[in-house]
């Protein structure tokens, strides 16, 4: 894959972001770096070397499922830094423009 100047600029139009000309060079370099590392790993000889596995759960290690009465509503908003209307209170993180 060749990355230039087009391509980071459909990237930064793809992920709705606008960068400057400085911003885009180090995309660009940084691509490159990262597509040679990735050209890099693709050559090793992998054949010899058996997948990893992860070790089975025991059933011993689990927990007995037995049913409890929930926690109650007041119980898990008294921890709440901040509560509204019985629920709670977080920093607004999305504006509410066009979209």
């Amino acid at each position: 894959m060749i990355v230039d100047a087009q391509l980071v600029k459909r990237l930064e139009n793809l992920s709705k972001i606008e960068l400057s000309q400085k911003e885009r060079a180090l995309m660009e370099t940084d691509l490159e770096k990262i597509l040679s590392f990735m050209d890099k790993l693709d050559s090793l000889d992998t054949d010899s070397i058996e997948p990893a596995r992860r070790s089975p759960v025991k059933l011993e290690d689990l927990r007995d499922d037995i049913a409890e009465s929930p926690a109650l509503r007041e119980d898990i908003l008294s921890n709440a830094p901040r509560q509204s209307e019985g629920c709670f209170a977080v920093p607004k993180t999305v504006d509410g423009g066009e979209v």
